[in-house]
Formats: C-alpha cells, sequence, structure tokens
C-alpha cells in the first residue's frame, strides 16, 4: 500500500499535471505562466509525438534478433498475468494487460515453470482454489 502511495507521487508521468497544477495555482506570476506552457509542451513531446519510440529504438536494435530454437527444456513464467481478487470472485482465471506471458509461447515438448512468488500471491489472493 505504502510502495503504491509512494509510486503515484513520483511517477514520471505524473510531473506534467503536478507542473500543470502549480502553474495554475501560480498564474499570476510569470512562474506560473511558464510553468503552464512547460507543461504544455512536455504533453506534446511526450505524448503526441513518437518520443517515445525514437528513444526505444536504439535500444530495441542493438542485439540482433536470437535464432529459432530448436529445442527448448522449460520456460520460465513471470508472475503478474493473473487479476487474482477477479479470479477468485468468478471462479475462473482473468488476466490482465500481462497475459501474453502466459499466452505468447505453445511449445508442445516444454514444461512451465512458476517462480514462487507467483504461487506465494496467488496464496494470498485465494486463486487458483
Amino acid at each position: 500500500m505504502a510502495r503504491s502511495l509512494l509510486w503515484l507521487l513520483v511517477k514520471p508521468s505524473d510531473w506534467i499535471v503536478y507542473t500543470a497544477v502549480l502553474g495554475v495555482v501560480l498564474w499570476r506570476l510569470k512562474i506560473g505562466r511558464r510553468l503552464v506552457v512547460a507543461a504544455a509542451i512536455l504533453v506534446v513531446v511526450l505524448g503526441v509525438l513518437p518520443t517515445a519510440s525514437m528513444l526505444s529504438s536504439p535500444l530495441e536494435h542493438r542485439f540482433p534478433v536470437p535464432p529459432s530454437l530448436d529445442r527448448v527444456d522449460g520456460i520460465i513464467v513471470l508472475s503478474g498475468a493473473e487479476r487474482a481478487g477477479s479470479s477468485k470472485v468468478y471462479g475462473q482465471p482473468l488476466l490482465n494487460n500481462a497475459a501474453d506471458r502466459l499466452t505468447t509461447f505453445l511449445l508442445p515438448d516444454s514444461r512451465a515453470a512458476f517462480p514462487r512468488s507467483s504461487a506465494r500471491a496467488q496464496r494470498r489472493h485465494g486463486a487458483g482454489q
């Protein structure tokens, strides 16, 4: 809970909103108008223009795509794809936006391993019962 609240305050995307609100509060001062203009520029640069893809493209192309594997012994599936609380309520697994962790691999001769944290979270939220 405390971690979520802290992240709500320090999340980089929210600083644009904080800048705009502070600018509106201080509108009568010169700094207030500058903060509103800065917030508007940040919204355009980070929200409208393809800045994220331009920044991430060099990182994505730095390493070549690995060749197709002939044999896979197992796959480690990271937790966080299931909405445990909702799954318990509805009695079936419900997935969130990380569902591709569970649904993208279809290899017939491989095994999936789920980390302990995933099982612990499922027990804590009552999923899988």
